[in-house]
C-alpha cells in the first residue's frame, strides 16, 4: 500500500514540512 499515493496525506504532509521548516527559520533568527 502506497500511502504517499493519497492526495490528502500528500498535502498534509506538504503543509507539515512547510511548517516545521517555518518553525526553524523562526527559531534560527
Amino acid at each position: 500500500e502506497d500511502i504517499a499515493k493519497d492526495p490528502q496525506l500528500q498535502s498534509f504532509i506538504e503543509i507539515e514540512t512547510q511548517r516545521q521548516r517555518f518553525q526553524q527559520l523562526v527559531h534560527g533568527l
